[in-house]
Parts: structure tokens; C-alpha cells; sequence
């Protein structure tokens, strides 16, 4: 659990007081998760409530995201050339909720953008804009849309179903 101490309300895990931050801090500098219960007194349950923590804390996405699609336009292979902190959080959160026992940042960060590129094109190949409703599927969306353009939802989809 995360609780605020201090006259600052500093977010910190509870039992441990370790401050959110430094597990933030851990995350972005792409400290494994046994690096991270190693160096402080948390558990693994610990770090992604902090992540989860961290993910409800900001919702401004724009310009969260920036892909590059490095395959060819007959196959698209996307790759993350940016992202903010409060994107990365959330894809991280959103990907773990999906795989809950995955515990590579790399696998559960893809697990939540193909998931959510997946959302979206279907979105779109069954005519209905529900992504719309997410500034957060937005964001991936504009993204996407930035780097390869106007494509068939099947032909994107067809992409990711190796994935």
C-alpha cells in the first residue's frame, strides 16, 4: 500500500517508507525489479503499486508517446522512440494488469502497448470510436497514426498477432 507521511505528504510504501520516488526512480533508470526489492525493503506487490500509484497520479498524455515503425509498410515493426513518464507508468500498469505474473518491465511494457494498439484498431475495424473516450488510447493512437499514417485496421492487427 502507498500512504503520504510528513508534513509534505510524501508518498511512500507503507511498512517500509520507502518513497514512491526512489522506486520511480529505480523504474526509470531501468532497474530490474530484483535490482529494486534488492536495494530497498520492498516486495515485488510493492513496486507495482507504486507504478499504479504513479500512473493515477498525472493524466496528461500529449505528446507522451513517439513510434517508429523500423519494419516496411507491408511490415509494420513499431518501436518506442519516447515516451514520458506518464505514459511509461501507465502502459506499465496497464500491462501488468494483463499479465500479472510477467515480471520483465521490457515484456509488460510491450504487453501494454500492443494491447492497447490491439484496442484500438479493433475499435476502428468494428466502426466504433470507444478508444476515443481514453486521452490515453488517444495519445497511442495519434502516435501510430503519426508514423504510419491512415492503415487498414486488419493490416495493423495482422501485425500484431505474432505478438
Amino acid at each position: 500500500m502507498i500512504e503520504l507521511r510528513g508534513h509534505n505528504d510524501v508518498p511512500v510504501v507503507t511498512g517500509s517508507a520507502v518513497p514512491v520516488a526512489d522506486i520511480s526512480d529505480a523504474v526509470l533508470d531501468r532497474k530490474n525489479l530484483d535490482w529494486i526489492c534488492n536495494r530497498y525493503p520492498v516486495t515485488v506487490l510493492d513496486v507495482f503499486e507504486c507504478i499504479e500509484f504513479l500512473a493515477d497520479l498525472h493524466k496528461s498524455y500529449e505528446s507522451g508517446i513517439t513510434l517508429y515503425n523500423k519494419g516496411t509498410d507491408n511490415d509494420i515493426q513499431i518501436e518506442t522512440i519516447s515516451v514520458n513518464e506518464t505514459m511509461f507508468f501507465n502502459l506499465l500498469d496497464f500491462g501488468h494488469s494483463i499479465d500479472p505474473g510477467c515480471v520483465d518491465f521490457d515484456k509488460i511494457y510491450n504487453t501494454g502497448l500492443v494491447t492497447t494498439i490491439r484496442e484500438i484498431y479493433s475499435d476502428i475495424r468494428n466502426g466504433i470510436a470507444l478508444y476515443e473516450s481514453s486521452e490515453f488510447h488517444v495519445c497511442v493512437y495519434d502516435a501510430l497514426y503519426n508514423e504510419i499514417g491512415d492503415i487498414d485496421p486488419d493490416e495493423i492487427l495482422s501485425n500484431l498477432s505474432g505478438e
